[in-house]
This record gives C-alpha cells, structure tokens and sequence, in this order.
C-alpha cells in the first residue's frame, strides 16, 4: 500500500520562502510563498502578511505529465501547515482558468483541505472576472487564531469586488 506520510522536503527560504521535495516518480516539486503586499489595499500589518501559494513542477523526467500520487497532497498540506509559523501570515492562491481546468483544480484544491485541515485553518473562495471573460478562482487561507483575519477577510472581498465591478 501507498504510503500517505508526506514526501522529506526542505525549505529553502530565498525571496520566495521557497520549499521543495522529489516525488517518487522523481518529479521535483517547488512550493512557494511569495510575498504579495501589493494584493490588497490594506493598512502595512495586514499587506506585509499576505503571499501567494504557488506549486510547480520544476523537473519532469522524460517529458512525461506529473502524475499525482497521495503522498503529493499530504506533503503540500504539510508545508503549508509548516510556512505559517507566524499566526498573522496568509496564503492566497489563483487558479487561472486559461486552460479550462481551473474549476476541477479548485474541487481538487477544495477537497485536500477538507481532508487535510487540522481544524486550525479556515479557507475564504472568490472568483474573479466576468461570466463571459476570463475567470480566476482564488482562496485564502489562514489560521483561525489569526488576529488579524477580519481584516484580511475585509480586505479580500474588497479586492473582489472591485475587480469584478461593472467597468
């Protein structure tokens, strides 16, 4: 049976609080949390806590599609758990819709947090864009003991809704 510890990774840190691990189909993986004070209109406390989640698949041998297998989830969920050690930090991910799959990897998305979540964490959803345009499907997520998550959640939906408002 498939083991469902997590893969070893290793921060990096750098500019982009950078983590990684090697599947074992030997896909390098590179998980990221950029700082992303620009996202919202936000007084400095707030801004200075914000960075975008981002996963890539930096080396795929022989060309060939990553496959995900379970222990990938369960070591995304472990280094997002591991980044914010600091309670007033947040992630916020974008899922572009370029390819027409954003959607099924928001459910992906939605469902390891579901299994995931250690019940610390909450997660807010908005999309961004128009019916008819382009559409970005974003989270944020955060801990509840965050003392400052009404303000982020404030700050989020703002952001949304002047994105999406009537131009």
């Amino acid at each position: 049976m498939p083991s469902t510890e997590p893969y070893k990774f290793t921060f990096e840190g750098g500019e982009d609080n950078s983590y990684f691990f090697i599947s074992h189909r030997d896909v390098v993986y590179q998980v990221k949390f950029k700082p992303s004070f620009y996202l919202f209109d936000a007084p400095a406390e707030v801004a200075e806590n914000v960075f975008e989640l981002v996963i890539a698949d930096i080396y795929v041998p022989r060309q060939q599609p990553p496959l995900l297998d379970l222990q990938t989830p369960v070591t995304i969920a472990a280094i997002v758990e591991d980044f914010p050690q600091k309670r007033e930090r947040v992630a916020v991910y974008v899922l572009a819709d370029a390819d027409g799959r954003a959607y099924a990897r928001q459910r992906k998305f939605d469902h390891w947090f579901r299994h995931f979540n250690s019940a610390g964490y909450a997660k807010h959803d908005q999309t961004f864009g128009k019916p008819e345009g382009p559409r970005y499907f974003t989270s944020m997520i955060y801990r509840l003991d965050n003392p400052l998550k009404f303000d982020f959640l404030e700050a989020f939906d703002r952001l949304a809704e002047t994105y999406n408002a009537d131009k």
